[in-house]
């Protein structure tokens, strides 16, 4: 005869501490479902910038626009074009963002934020005009760095009408440069007003083209000026033979006279001055005759 199958019986602690278990289980089953009843859902804003500056920086082509808001995830932002032999036709750049997900947030510089644009060939000679007004946007670069050896000449003191910003740049104030034909068929960059660029002996420091005014001027110096909207100065040291004050020619491209802000930052200090191209600042003189 089989022996009797007993069944093993818990102790009451046991007892206790699976009914702990149940319980548990049960109210985290309850969560996920009250979870997953109750998420709001997922929200996507979708909203159209307008494009403004060109780049064939890295090896591609990029489309450059204001960006306020800081950081932005990666592959937020898509933008399209239209390509003939002679022209690209560029639409809005398309944001799109989610109300649930993070990401890592990448940043932006001087309020411009960048995305790819992916052309059947290069670029070449092309114009890049935007779809919504056909206006041509300039090819720049995000950023340039003076080269040191492009300076034309070295001075002990920077010319007397120019105003010195933090002992380090001296910029013209007193009266608006020249504004004349730069020959460009862009709109942005229909003007071109000359100017020297002074630098102290080892300046660090960038000059800026604020971001309400990107899109409308670039900047550059040296040998030849590459057009931006951030140029940085570094550490460019008068030699045995230079005079402290060094010079480097270029300019500021416009598309037509007006009084420009440009700002000035180093690594503690920075200060927007106003720079008349083809037109006074109030206070300054008006440009000499001719432009």
């Amino acid at each position: 005869m089989l022996p009797e199958l007993r069944r093993p019986w818990l102790s009451p602690r046991g007892r206790l501490l699976a009914a702990a278990v149940g319980v548990l289980a049960v109210a985290a089953g309850a969560v996920g479902i009250y979870q997953k009843i109750h998420l709001p859902p997922v929200v996507v804003t979708e909203r159209a910038i307008r494009p403004e500056l060109v780049s064939l920086q890295d090896g591609g082509t990029r489309i450059g626009f204001t960006w306020r808001g800081g950081g932005y995830c990666a592959g937020q932002f898509k933008v399209t074009a239209t390509e003939t032999a002679t022209e690209v036709t560029v639409g809005d750049v398309i944001s799109r963002e989610y109300s649930r997900g993070a990401c890592a947030g990448l940043g932006t510089t001087d309020s411009i934020a960048w995305v790819p644009l992916t052309l059947a060939g290069p670029l070449g000679s092309r114009s890049v005009v935007r779809q919504s007004d056909g206006v041509a946007l300039p090819v720049v670069a995000p950023w340039s760095l003076l080269r040191c050896a492009d300076s034309t000449a070295s001075f002990e003191q920077p010319p007397a009408d120019g105003q010195i910003l933090f002992n380090l740049v001296a910029l013209p104030t007193s009266k608006a440069l020249q504004a004349n034909r730069s020959g460009d068929l862009e709109s942005a960059g229909h003007l071109f007003a000359k100017a020297g660029l002074y630098i102290a002996s080892g300046a660090s420091f960038s000059l800026i083209v604020p971001a309400d005014w990107v899109g409308r001027l670039t900047i550059g110096w040296g040998s030849p000026g590459q057009r931006t909207t951030h140029l940085y100065v570094r550490d460019c040291t008068a030699s045995g033979s230079q005079k402290h004050w060094l010079a480097f020619a270029g300019g500021f491209w416009i598309g037509r006279p007006a009084c420009v802000p440009l700002l000035v930052k180093t690594a503690s200090q920075e200060q927007t001055v106003q720079i008349g191209l083809g037109a006074p600042c109030p206070g300054q003189a008006p440009p000499p005759p001719g432009s």
